[in-house]
């Protein structure tokens, strides 16, 4: 019998021996402590490993929790893992056998728990050998979200010697992404091609509806400074779902991802951004059947849906001798009180959008006490617009027509007037675009080294640019594509805090 053979059964033996006469503990202080790796094989960091069994002791009795998802080898195993308990023991079968002379790392992420207290493992890491020597090589890789420079969490990230292989899934070392960065440790020393992908299905491959992340040149272990901007593959045509909301509202729902989202007849219709892919359209006339919508300056022709039934009532705001539909607007930072001219005896919450820096806010709870609604738990520190789509608030004879409303919680000493903004890149051999995603989440701007931009009327305290470099001086910021291997252009995100008595800022890139 071979000795690997020998020592993987002694090992066995030891731990029947072991945990015999073991019983489970009862009673005493709670236990908060996590399971902790006290024996294994074969042993952390031994070399010429050759067999399809590895075995973890640990100090007290656990449980397995999704190993599927949560248990990942690299360099990456695509044949069948299975996994087994055996008191104190969890067993890993490889259905093949493993690669030689390959560094082999098993990470365990939140896979095991003790048996009682469900005290996770957050994480731990399992090394050895089929060769004879453990490679040393390490690579940090930082990715973000192209659109918005968010970090990736609980990306897949993958090392291939071409794009083939990632199009295969003949992935070599893998791992995951840990607060918008991937560590790969013990890799040899040759040249891969770095992938990331949002794996939502846990299928261990990139699917096109998923967030992807690439580098157009392979790279080594020497190589710093290296980060992936993830995006989402544009889809070979695109697909939209409107909706009719009230006599002036449609919602346009589409299958892209837009950066820009304008309609050049600013005067008939305003554009409310939702997200990337949604939006509301809101009509100061009655509708046409066609409407002109621009996606990053691309015309779409879309079909508006028709409208039957509508009523036409309308709940006026009382007015103090105004035309103004307001009566009262009481502002408590996170409290506005709107008061009607009839009691109020129904209210259809999913008919009140609120909306503030492009985001919906579903958080917002309210009180109705006769003729007034008072809204509450609004985010401090935002301008918000409230939209009453039609049919949204009842009275015992009418119902309302569909009106909107802007208003602050900030208060008016909050308000910075004029702020200006020069800009400062060393970089001058390509254009850059700008935009606040505070201000105008819908535009991009052109700007060169040192132009001063004047924003004026700001109620934030504190601004988030997004700046591109039009690497190829198109005038429109390059997405990514992975069918035409194009990668982002480079973005960058710059975050500026507002300060009381200060007007002029510099932003440097």
């Amino acid at each position: 019998m071979k000795p690997h053979v020998l020592s993987f059964y002694f090992f066995i033996i030891l731990f029947v021996v072991s945990c015999a006469q073991v019983v489970i503990p009862s009673g005493g202080p709670k236990d908060t402590t996590p399971p902790k790796p006290v024996k294994s094989y074969p042993e952390w960091g031994s070399t010429n490993f050759d067999d399809q069994k590895v075995v973890l002791q640990f100090n007290e009795f656990v449980v397995l929790e999704n190993p599927t998802q949560n248990i990942t080898v690299s360099p990456f195993y695509k044949g069948t893992i299975k996994t087994k308990l055996l008191g104190k023991n969890v067993v890993l079968f490889f259905e093949e056998k493993l690669n030689k002379d390959k560094t082999y790392i098993i990470s365990f992420n939140k896979a095991i728990k003790d048996f009682k207290a469900d005290n996770f493992l957050n994480f731990y890491e399992h090394r050895f050998s089929t060769g004879s020597k453990i490679d040393s090589g390490l690579l940090k890789i930082s990715h973000i979200f192209s659109e918005n420079g968010k970090s990736i969490e609980n990306g897949t990230v993958v090392l291939v010697p071409s794009h083939q292989d990632f199009d295969s899934s003949r992935f070599l070392y893998y791992t995951t992404t840990a607060e918008g960065v991937s560590k790969m440790q013990n890799l040899d020393s040759n040249l891969y091609f770095p992938f990331g992908f949002l794996d939502s299905n846990f299928n261990k491959k990139w699917d096109k509806n998923e967030y992807l992340g690439f580098y157009n040149k392979k790279i080594s272990v020497i190589d710093t400074g290296i980060f992936l901007q993830y995006f989402k593959e544009k889809p070979d045509s695109i697909i939209f779902e409107t909706k009719h909301l009230g006599p002036n509202l449609v919602s346009i729902e589409f299958n892209y991802q837009a950066d820009e989202i304008k309609s050049k007849d600013s005067k008939n219709y305003d554009l409310i951004k939702s997200s990337n892919n949604k939006f509301f359209l809101f009509s100061k006339q009655p509708f046409k059947e066609r409407v002109n919508i621009f996606l990053d300056n691309k015309k779409y022709l879309l079909t508006i849906p028709a409208v039957k039934n509508l009523d036409s009532f309308k709940v006026f705001l009382l007015s103090e001798n105004k035309t103004d539909k307001r009566q009262a607007e009481i502002k408590v930072f996170d409290t506005l009180s709107l008061l009607f001219n009839s009691n109020i005896t129904k209210i259809v919450d999913s008919n009140i959008i609120f909306t503030y820096d492009t985001t919906r806010d579903k958080k917002v709870k309210y009180i109705v006490s006769n003729n007034k609604i008072k809204f509450y738990n609004l985010t401090p520190n935002k301008n918000y617009k409230v939209r009453f789509l039609k049919n949204s608030v009842f009275s015992d004879l009418i119902k309302n027509d569909s009106f909107d409303y802007s208003f602050s919680t900030l208060s008016d000493s909050s308000i910075f007037d004029t702020v200006q903004v020069t800009f400062k890149f060393k970089d001058t051999s390509n254009n850059y675009y700008y935009k606040v995603n505070e201000i105008d989440n819908n535009s991009f701007f052109k700007i060169r080294n040192n132009d001063v931009v004047t924003l004026n009327k700001i109620y934030f305290s504190s601004l988030h640019f997004y700046i591109y470099k039009d690497e190829n001086n198109d005038g429109q910021r390059e997405k990514g594509s992975y069918k035409e291997r194009k990668i982002p252009e480079k973005s960058i995100f710059k975050d500026l805090v507002l300060e009381k008595n200060k007007k002029t800022y510099t932003i440097e890139f």
